[in-house]
């Protein structure tokens, strides 16, 4: 079943509380308007999602977005003012306009301008923000392509096609503390630590960044990301082939399978998830993926993070 859409028909469908996968620079998003219950839970129902993982909303600008907050907004204005629309999402805290399904009854409230212009547009044009995880099922494959999503949900959902996605990794989450001047990194991105320093230095601002690991946030699960096949994560100074010779001896019927991570980082992460779903095309095989010791900082720490939780074993060969 061909279930792409055109844009005038993905705006009326959203309009009317349906769901469309809708196009992002970072991955394409399952994407419902934030102002119904019946739309929230069926974005759920769809993913497989468990309810205690909060949703990201979705804003058409910093204007429409401080609706949403309680509290002073000033800091995260000028993080706007310095990254959006762009691939950072903020978490702050929220005012009674946010259903709690939608923060899983926490007081927090994960907010998002994006920059792909489909997705602006729509905003635009509907004056409410939109919830839009990643359209997959829980736990999977984030899409980057309107294929994978037909493919995804057997052409269930209404698509409005982007084009491949420019990013091809969720955004940075990140939570400002104003009150003792630290921004915490809840998810790596391609907006990295050394961009956020960037910010701060250049707006003359006083703070610390950290990585802070005891956050509950979208996509802040041990295992997620995940092919359909296993995945092998291995720390290794031995050749390919010697890995390869020891794999096989562990699983004798299967195809072993080496993820290549021979680009630039920026590319690397544009093409993570599709050089994986199609390693995961064969049932048979068994895709192994190497930590090499150069490969450290920037967005290479967004990358390292998703294949860890995409890993369904980690082995240690040094």
């Amino acid at each position: 079943m061909n279930t792409q859409v055109t844009y005038n028909q993905a705006l009326d469908l959203l309009k009317s509380g349906e769901i469309v996968a809708i196009p992002t620079e970072t991955v394409y998003g399952l994407a419902g308007r934030i102002d119904s219950q019946k739309t929230l839970e069926n974005i759920f129902k769809i993913k497989k999602r468990p309810s205690f993982d909060p949703l990201i909303v979705h804003c058409y600008d910093a204007i429409q977005a401080k609706q949403y907050i309680s509290g002073d907004i000033s800091f995260v204005e000028s993080l706007w003012k310095y990254f959006s629309p762009g691939p950072l999402t903020i978490v702050v805290p929220k005012n009674d306009k946010i259903l709690p399904i939608i923060t899983a009854h926490q007081e927090t409230v994960a907010l998002r301008i994006p920059k792909h212009p489909l997705v602006r547009d729509l905003l635009k044009n509907l004056n409410i923000p939109l919830a839009a995880p990643s359209a997959n099922l829980y736990g999977k494959l984030s899409p980057t392509q309107a294929k994978d999503v037909i493919s995804i949900f057997s052409g269930s959902i209404p698509v409005l096609d982007g084009g491949d996605c420019e990013v091809g990794l969720e955004s940075t989450i990140i939570q400002p503390d104003v009150k003792n001047k630290q921004i915490f990194i809840l998810r790596p991105g391609i907006i990295t630590e050394e961009d956020l320093q960037k910010f701060l230095k250049d707006n003359n601002l006083d703070f610390s960044v950290c990585n802070k690991k005891d956050s509950f946030q979208p996509g802040g699960q041990m295992e997620h990301y995940q092919p359909d096949v296993p995945l092998i994560f291995i720390e290794s100074d031995k050749e390919d082939s010697q890995i390869t010779d020891f794999l096989k001896s562990k699983y004798p019927k299967k195809s072993i399978q080496k993820l290549c991570l021979e680009k630039s980082p920026q590319i690397l992460a544009r093409y993570l998830y599709s050089d994986l779903r199609k390693l995961s095309q064969d049932k048979n095989n068994i895709i192994f993926v190497v930590r090499e010791k150069n490969q450290e900082g920037d967005i290479w720490n967004a990358i390292w993070n998703r294949l860890e939780k995409a890993s369904s074993k980690k082995i240690n060969l040094r």
